[in-house]
Formats: C-alpha cells, sequence, structure tokens
C-alpha cells in the first residue's frame, strides 16, 4: 500500500498507517471520505489546482490502498473533489453510561480510538458533563481526577441501585456487606440504597441491614454488661451485709 491524498489540501497520509493509528480512527474516516485532514482540518490551500489535485487523490485512492473506494459509502464528488463547505467535524465522544443521580457521562475519548487497535490497546474513558464534584464521605467538596479517579473513569457504573447506575460520588459500598448505598442520606431511610453512619466508626457507612445488624449486637453486648455490673453490685451488697 501507497499513500492516500488528502482531497482538500494534498497532503499524503499512509494507508497502512491511517488504519494502524497514524491517526485516530475518525480522523482516517474523514481523510477517506475527502473531508479533509488533521494538517488542513477541511479548509483548502490558496492558489491550488484543484483539477491536478482530483487527478492526484483519483490515483492515491487505486493505488494507494488495498480497499475498495465505493465500500466506503461516501459522495463520489467528495470522495475526488473534496466538499463544497468544511466538513472536517470531529464526531462527539459515545457514551457509555451516565450516572442517575448527577447526570455525570463516561465517554470514550475517540482520539485516542484506531481503526485497528493493538491487542493490548486501552480506551480511554473520561468523565464528562454533569456535576463533577461531590460533596460526600466525610471529605468536604472534591472533584473526579482528584480522589475518586485516579486515572480513567470506569467503563461500568460502579454502583448499581434500584437498577439504576451511580458513580463514585453519588454512591459508596457498604464497609460491612460491600452493597451500594448513597453517599449521603439523599433517601428515607426505608428506600433502597439508604445509607447509615456506624454508630462504632463515624467513618463509615452501612446499608440499612449491616446497621440494624450492629444495632442490634451492640445492644445486645450493653445488656449483657448491664447485668454482668447489676449482679456485681448485688454481690458486693451482699457481702457488705454479711
Amino acid at each position: 500500500m501507497g499513500d492516500i491524498k488528502c482531497a482538500v489540501c494534498g497532503e499524503p497520509w499512509d494507508a497502512y498507517g491511517l488504519r494502524h493509528g497514524d491517526v485516530a480512527g475518525w480522523e482516517a474516516k474523514l481523510i477517506r471520505e475527502g473531508k479533509g485532514c488533521p494538517r488542513c482540518e477541511g479548509v483548502r490551500p490558496e492558489g491550488m489546482d484543484l483539477d491536478a489535485l482530483a487527478k492526484q487523490r483519483c490515483v492515491s485512492l487505486l493505488d494507494g490502498s488495498d480497499e475498495d473506494p465505493i465500500s466506503w459509502n461516501a459522495d463520489i464528488d467528495t470522495l475526488i473533489c473534496g466538499p463544497v463547505t468544511n466538513e472536517y467535524i470531529r464526531p462527539e465522544d459515545p457514551v457509555l453510561w451516565e450516572c442517575a443521580g448527577c447526570h455525570v457521562q463516561v465517554t470514550l475519548d475517540l482520539d485516542y480510538e484506531y481503526e485497528i487497535n493493538e491487542p493490548d490497546h486501552e480506551p480511554v474513558l473520561r468523565y464528562a458533563n454533569g456535576d463533577k464534584v461531590h460533596h460526600a464521605m466525610g471529605c468536604g467538596p472534591f472533584a473526579y481526577d482528584e480522589r475518586v479517579s485516579g486515572a480513567d473513569a470506569p467503563a461500568t457504573a460502579p454502583h448499581t441501585i434500584s437498577g439504576q447506575p451511580y458513580c463514585p460520588g453519588c454512591a459508596c459500598h457498604c464497609h460491612s456487606c460491600n452493597e451500594s448505598v448513597f453517599c449521603r442520606e439523599e433517601v428515607e431511610s426505608d428506600e433502597p440504597g439508604a445509607s447509615f453512619v456506624s454508630e462504632r466508626d463515624f467513618a463509615s457507612t452501612l446499608c440499612r441491614s449491616c446497621f440494624d445488624e450492629q444495632h442490634d449486637e451492640d445492644e445486645r453486648y450493653f445488656e449483657e454488661v448491664r447485668e454482668r455490673l447489676a449482679k456485681q453490685r448485688a454481690e458486693e451488697a451482699e457481702e457488705a451485709d454479711a
């Protein structure tokens, strides 16, 4: 394979490199469709010989690629001569999931996606839109990438409550059973996802079931302590009367 020339500015692009990481996948698609390249971004330089460029473009499409240009489903005039208006437009990053609480979205960064990715390629995911700043977990306000997300965002929601996805700022795990609960008291105590502060450790968040279980254990323990103290006092009183 050889080079494919940009239909807008004539810049040559290695056909193999277009598919294997010289440019992002969306850029390679626009280059092949005749809508421009990263060099010109769809803006035609002044003083170009358009007829000569169209001929060079045709030759490069036929000789520079092992693909059939017709299979690209591009407008034939644009494919050869470039668009009449600037159509070099980056597509929106696809949304993988959206938090039902703060509506922050996790998106796939298309600038790091290539037409043919290496076997060890890892997608770059980012938090976008929504409210990326939260007041939770007793640590004051924080933004993603500062504390919760040290690197990329998760490909799937880390928390699900009542079938809805939630981000790490809106939900956390119960410190006892790992069930997902809301970070703050955002729902009534008897609703799904309700969270409670542990009576043993104020830094721990518990679900309703674990909170009730811990509370009952503590009550039984204190009742036993009260009974032992009462018994001890009674024995001391008997010894004093003897």
